[in-house]
């Protein structure tokens, strides 16, 4: 496969997957309905049917703020319409118009009061008043069916701590631990349980044990184990909690100031003080998991709106939202959301990295650079501005303007360790891109080091050295083991197909070849590929419909012109190295 064509977005979904009871995902792929003087676009709807239309579709495209207005209206012209209700509640919901989410809620509990989401706003409203009993009421004969069986024994749970009853908040949070991917968070959970209802026995032994099992615990978990930590007087254990994070990210702007905290006499009081903190954590797993499943669905935000409605000033929950509405194509309201973050927030860095990356999707390329190689001067010991700027020109295929960047970033790191290797591995793209092959297959090299069995380097490295008919031996068993890790990825297979057409075995890479453009039957270069291989084994008219195939499918620049020689005249018998 072309070398472009490799590029790997970093990151991975998490493998519980999860059913959606109470509403659809909305879809992230679409653009929202804006306006100029209306955002909203409801200004033109003058009739009922048409504020219902209008709203529909925005539903359906992720646009909760036009939905919410266009859905009330109708909804005002035809009160006992269910399914109108329905959607106009999660549209609001999903807005943040709590007091108006609140209203929608009661009328929809009085003919559907099985409605999870409905619940769950008013058990949180009755949290808020500490009243736990009654919020309790109403989780208790919710259907336990899809993500309901996360969600609701964990709020439960944290209803019985509110009530200082840590009994029966075990019990409730027994399914959970049954879970083999939730046991961080039922760990996670039920320690801040114990620390609230003032069993440190139970809290010590739990927060203990999930910090000797996780050499590099996450923000969160060290933020909340740590302020335990100090507020219970084990200032020792808190500095080495904040220490270890620190050794892996030197900037770390939160946990700098907990240092000093301490230092200065003044430790934190504990992270969850209420029942509510604990239900906006809860919350808060809740959204991320979901936006890892299903990014920028309307559970989503429905679900970060919920953990805000709890904790309005969670950060974290903030720059979630951000990240759901960055997912639904609404740009303006994440920047918003962003920008909101003040200087002095530990999460300012990260969401004016998020600023800069926003500013270059919507077309400022230049603007951003400029942003993020101006936050590289705040911390001249961080690599990451330079590493992010770096990946915005590769992504734009300005490889010679990028490769400076990573060379700056790369040299601010002290010891390359294995959280290194997407930047050596990045770096190395844009090198064989520019022409630099020798630096490009060093970085290569020292990125499996680091990460022996990483697919798409793998692929990289094994499919470069092919396709320059060097290392070709070598260079297949690189391929052989990134397909084995990677079986359904087409790229990988038509890389292996490669190989083994680069080594004349043309039987074997007919068949992988076959198999890649089955699994990406869009891609020109595979279908050039097989193509190519079609040719070698006889199949003359085949191939010629590939090679057309291909041509139709917006090749790099520089396949045009071979790929319509192979049309015209046929393979060269010398294109088989």
């Amino acid at each position: 496969m072309a070398l472009t064509e490799r590029t790997v977005r970093i990151g991975a979904l998490l493998a519980l997957t999860l059913l959606a009871s109470g509403c659809a995902p909305a879809t992230a792929g679409s653009q929202p309905i804006t306006g100029t003087s209306d955002p909203t676009g409801t200004a033109a709807v003058t009739s009922p049917l048409g504020a219902y239309l209008a709203g529909s579709v925005a539903a359906r495209t992720g646009d909760f703020t036009a939905a919410a207005d266009l859905l009330k209206k109708a909804l005002a012209a035809d009160p006992n319409n269910i399914e109108l209700l329905r959607r106009a509640f999660i549209a609001t919901t999903g807005e943040g118009h709590t007091d108006d989410s609140i209203a929608l809620a009661k009328r929809l509990l009085a003919v559907e009061p099985d409605n999870p989401v409905a619940n769950l706003v008013l058990a949180f409203e009755d949290a808020r008043v500490a009243k736990y009993t009654e919020a309790d009421s109403r989780l208790v004969t919710l259907p336990r069916t899809g993500i309901n069986n996360l969600l609701i024994p964990l709020m439960r749970a944290w209803l019985a701590a509110g009530n200082n009853d840590l009994t029966k908040a075990g019990e409730l949070l027994k399914p959970i631990e049954e879970i083999s991917q939730a046991r961080d968070t039922f760990n996670f959970h039920w320690g801040a349980m114990a620390a609230l209802t003032g069993n440190r026995e139970i809290a010590d032994k739990v927060f203990g044990e999930m910090i000797a099992n996780d050499s590099a615990p996450p923000l969160r978990v060290v933020e909340v184990i740590g302020r335990y930590y100090e507020a219970t007087g084990q200032l020792d254990k808190a500095r080495a909690l904040y220490d270890g994070f620190i050794s892996r990210d030197a900037d770390s702007d939160f946990l700098i100031v907990a240092k000093q905290r301490i230092a200065d006499g003044k430790p934190a009081s504990r992270a969850m003080d209420a029942a509510t903190d604990g239900l906006a954590q809860g919350m808060f797993d809740m959204a991320t998991l979901w936006q890892r499943e299903r990014p920028g669905g309307d559970l989503a935000l429905v679900f970060t709106r919920l953990t805000l409605q709890l904790d309005p000033n969670f950060e974290l929950a903030n720059l979630l939202l951000a990240e759901v509405l960055e997912s639904q194509h609404r740009a303006p309201q994440a920047l918003a959301v962003y920008a909101a973050v003040p200087r002095t927030s530990p999460f300012s860095w990260t969401a004016r990295m998020r600023m800069a990356i926003l500013k270059d999707s919507k077309g400022d390329t230049n603007g951003a650079i400029a942003d993020l190689k101006a936050m590289a001067d705040e911390r001249p010991r961080s690599e990451e501005a330079l590493a992010r700027a770096g990946d915005i020109l590769r992504l734009h295929e300005r490889f010679d303007e990028s490769i400076p960047l990573y060379d700056a970033a790369v040299s601010r790191v002290s010891k390359v360790e294995r959280q290194h290797w997407s930047l050596l591995f990045n770096r190395a793209i844009s090198l064989e891109r520019s022409g630099q092959y020798e630096r490009s297959i060093a970085d290569l090299k020292q990125t499996l080091t680091l990460e022996p069995d990483q697919p798409y380097v793998l692929n990289y490295l094994g499919y470069t050295w092919v396709d320059r008919g060097e290392n070709v031996e070598e260079g297949k068993k690189l391929l052989e083991r990134a397909a084995a890790l990677r079986p359904r990825d087409g790229a990988i297979i038509d890389s292996l197909g490669w190989a083994y057409y680069r080594l004349k075995d043309y039987p074997r890479a007919l068949g992988y070849l076959e198999k890649a453009v089955e699994l990406k039957p869009g891609d020109a270069t595979v279908n050039d590929h097989l193509g190519d291989v079609y040719w070698q084994v006889g199949r003359r008219l085949e191939a010629k419909y590939q090679w057309e195939r291909a041509l139709k499918l917006g090749p790099e620049a520089s396949a045009l012109a071979p790929l319509k020689r192979k049309i015209e005249q046929g393979l060269d018998p010398a294109a088989a190295k």
